[in-house]
């Protein structure tokens, strides 16, 4: 039964960190598209000064 309980106490532990990697992934995906969209307004804006 131990043996039984460490196992599955080991898969949802690899779980959990599996989905704690796919949310910092994502956060960091989001991150970039908003400083990429930050940057192309900047550009955007300074191109429409000219």
């Amino acid at each position: 039964m131990d043996d039984f309980a460490k196992e599955v106490i080991t898969k949802m532990e690899t779980c959990e960190k599996k989905r704690n990697d796919n949310l910092i992934s994502m956060i960091w995906q989001l991150d970039f598209f908003m400083v990429s969209g930050y940057f192309l307004a900047l550009v955007f804006s300074l191109l429409a000064v000219l």
